[in-house]
């Protein structure tokens, strides 16, 4: 090679300095690093067990949730799996390097044997905006039901008399021995008989009409001679269905604005019996057309409704499905047509 043409490489570790430096140069004067620029929320226990509990106790627990990130890392909710379960406090927003405590109470009184619940939480760290927590327990009653709660299938009539019974069984040493059975509700007339003696009871609830229509809820309660369960409330449930049921409520659409042709059906429903007849159907929804079947029992009335391609809802108020009935204690129905964003 000529001398004139020879060219020295530079070594590879002087590159990597050089490139280095252009990387730091670029980079603006106190900027985070990428990995700390955002929320990040950390949370070092996400499952807890309370073991082997007693039927009837509200659990307590606390989460600790840190935000680890560069951020302020906010807490938009707490999603339960079920009512049993709240959170009565807990930190909406936290700074950098803060910490914060969940508060989380779980109510066993429905519950018998193992048993697990979640609780979601979410929040802006996008990498990870939902996080589940969890807690267990083993429900531990020196009583066993045959069911929690004594519920009454759906009555037709206010008039209707019907008895439903569940079996209480003693799981502890001991004699059971039911007594003073007290009614919340007037409408639900207990009594006990005895089964097996000192181990088991059967507890009936007779219905003492009449009952208005809606849902009617009670409590009994009893003593059973148990030390560790000296008292003990049965939840009661009945429902009265009207003479006259019209569903759904309410038509709502989650877009202000159809792309597409829709249907939506609205039945009304005789439950005493009777011939239901719908007369006067009519909606202030423009564009909207309608059509009408019946059951050949006559108790059901289909009303099928089509909502044209384009049909626009107001982003407040609606427009309203009306109608008549040959029943006279529910001679008229109306249900909102309406949007709802969620």
């Amino acid at each position: 090679m000529h001398p004139a043409l020879h060219v020295r490489r530079p070594a590879l570790g002087a590159v990597l300095a050089l490139v280095l430096l252009a990387g730091a140069a670029g980079a603006a004067p106190g900027a985070k690093p990428e990995s700390t620029a955002v929320p990040a929320v950390m949370l070092p226990e996400r499952a807890h067990d309370f073991g082997r509990v007693p039927q009837g106790t509200v659990l307590r627990h606390g989460f600790t949730l840190r935000n680890e990130g560069g951020r302020t890392l906010r807490v938009i909710d707490l999603l339960s799996s079920c009512g049993c379960t709240t959170t009565p406090d807990w930190p909406r927003e936290l700074a950098p390097g803060a910490s914060g405590v969940i508060s989380v109470a779980l109510d066993t009184t429905q519950f018998a044997g193992p048993i697990t619940k979640t609780i979601t939480v979410v929040t802006d760290d996008p990498r990870q905006p939902r996080i589940g927590l969890e807690l267990k327990a083993d429900i531990w009653t020196p009583l066993s039901l045959s069911q929690p709660t004594l519920l009454f299938p759906a009555l037709s009539s206010p008039d209707a008399t019907m008895t439903r019974s569940i079996t209480l069984r003693r799981e502890v040493e001991g004699t059971l021995a039911v007594t003073k059975l007290q009614s919340s509700n007037p409408r639900f007339a207990a009594a006990a008989r005895e089964i097996s003696p000192g181990k088991e009871y059967e507890l009936t609830v007779t219905l003492v009409p009449p009952l208005a229509e809606g849902t009617h809820t009670g409590r009994i309660t009893l003593e059973t001679g148990l030390a560790e369960l000296p008292t003990l409330q049965v939840p009661v449930v009945a429902i009265v269905l009207p003479a006259v049921q019209v569903a759904p409520t309410e038509m709502a659409f989650s877009s202000p604005r159809l792309a597409a042709e829709e249907k939506r059906f609205a039945v009304i429903l005789s439950h005493r019996g009777a011939k239901i007849e719908v007369s006067d159907v009519s909606t202030d929804a423009p564009g909207v057309t309608f059509a009408t079947t019946a059951k050949p029992d006559g108790r059901q009335v289909t009303l099928v409704l089509t909502f044209p391609a384009g049909f626009a809802l107001p982003p407040e108020g609606g427009f309203v499905l009306r109608g008549r009935t040959n029943h006279p204690a529910h001679p008229t129905f109306s249900i909102p047509i309406v949007y709802r964003a969620d």
